[in-house]
């Protein structure tokens, strides 16, 4: 989330505190205590190279004094996706097979008017902004940054809201450093980052993407302008429903009432972590336990796939040091039950236990998961009253399960053949 100025950040944070006390819930802060979990990342996207992810980043604070808002920020990552250079405004579209390996990241800016999104397809760019990772960020390198994310072409036909700004005249040079970079791209050059990345089919990163140039054509090319809403349409939002398009969750109201709306409230910590927790912790042993989640059901009668599966990994990475520009002490909030540290507690398992962070652990742990369930399906021709229908979508689940196993060992054997990182 993108609230900058101090009415934006006092209005939100405001918003936050009476839908938790209106739901039962508290607001708690996450601090770096949450170790740093670094992935290969050119293994990760060698093995699975169609993903979808959300990264909850920290909130900013500049050296001169300007802070971000207290929720941080959330975006989306996409393998597989790339920008899509012949529209007139920011698309996406799958990636061709000389593209391999390309990671794009979606952010959502509350000062974009004619579009709801922007897209890099440059990863370091994105996380790092092109930095090296022993350089000194100053003043220079930012600038330079700004400079290259415009000549990229990411802004393309987009156009503003009025923003803040003590410049004599807006121009886009001044909206990028100003109010984009560090949201929108170099998130790490003032924000810790905290992913949750979920392996995926081809054909649910094409819906994915679907969804999101659906949203951006809405404003792009109707007549109706993009408003932010910390409240109901905010950054987090638009990733949450871009996942339900593709059917790994069901997705988030953005026009309920008020009273209704404190039900599909989106906090870029918690939904990072609801998506790592969900794919990694829901109960997968039993085919009662899928049939009995709609979702999960309708998924995977319609797919042939769950989105409760191998693959799916935690990464973190601090604000980037030495840094002259920005403060290096990080705040993200999440909103959790009283009492109960549940989704603070979830992010550090989930950030620290290697099953869930590193790539060989994760394929062996996933493996023996499979195996036992394997070993305790039920006989085929035990008598139930289940209906033809149940029985028919068990059996392709068992099917399934195999087929997991199969895929593991493949990746397994991949991922011990492949050339050491340089």
């Amino acid at each position: 989330m993108i609230g900058r100025t101090r009415t934006g950040i006092a209005g939100l944070v405001f918003t936050l505190a009476i839908a938790a006390l209106s739901s039962g819930c508290s607001i708690a802060p996450l601090y770096d205590e949450i170790v740093p979990a670094r992935v290969t990342l050119g293994d990760y996207e060698t093995l699975y190279p169609n993903t979808v992810g959300i990264c909850a980043v920290t909130q900013y604070r500049r050296a001169d004094g300007q802070v971000g808002g207290s929720p941080g920020h959330g975006v989306m990552t996409l393998g597989g996706a790339c920008r899509d250079e012949q529209a007139s405004y920011p698309r996406l579209r799958l990636c061709r097979e000389d593209e391999a390996g390309t990671v794009t990241g979606v952010s959502v800016n509350r000062w974009f008017r004619n579009v709801n999104w922007v897209a890099t397809d440059d990863a370091d760019l994105f996380f790092n902004g092109g930095v090296g990772r022993r350089d000194v960020l100053d003043a220079a390198r930012v600038q330079a940054t700004a400079e290259a994310a415009i000549a990229s072409g990411m802004f393309e036909g987009v156009e503003l809201h009025d923003y803040p700004t003590e410049a004599a005249e807006r121009s886009l040079l001044d909206f990028v450093l100003k109010e984009s970079l560090g949201t929108d791209f170099a998130l790490r050059f003032g924000r810790s980052i905290y992913c949750s990345t979920m392996p995926v089919e081809r054909d649910i990163l094409r819906d994915v993407i679907a969804y999101l140039n659906e949203q951006n054509a809405l404003y792009a090319e109707g007549e109706a302008d993009y408003n932010w809403s910390g409240y109901s349409d905010n950054c987090v939002h638009t990733i949450t429903n871009a996942l339900a398009a593709g059917g790994i969750w069901k997705s988030k109201s953005v026009r309920g009432t008020k009273l209704r709306q404190l039900f599909n409230l989106a906090v870029p910590a918690n939904e990072m972590v609801k998506l790592g927790w969900w794919g990694t912790q829901t109960p997968l042993a039993g085919f009662d336990r899928i049939y009995g989640d709609r979702v999960l059901r309708e998924t995977f009668e319609k797919r042939g796939w769950l989105p409760v599966r191998h693959g799916v990994l935690a990464q973190s990475a601090p604000i980037h040091q030495p840094n002259q520009v920005y403060d290096a002490r990080s705040r993200l909030l999440v909103l959790q039950a009283p009492f109960r540290a549940t989704t603070e507690a979830r992010a550090q398992k989930l950030l620290n236990d290697a099953r869930f962070t590193e790539v060989d652990v994760n394929l062996y742990y996933w493996r023996a998961r499979y195996e036992r369930i394997l070993d305790r399906r039920p006989d085929p021709e035990r008598l139930t009253l289940r209906p033809k229908h149940y029985l028919d979508l068990e059996q392709r689940y068992y099917e399934y399960i195999a087929e997991q196993i199969e895929d593991v060992d493949r990746l397994i054997e991949q991922f011990l053949n492949a050339e050491p990182p340089a």
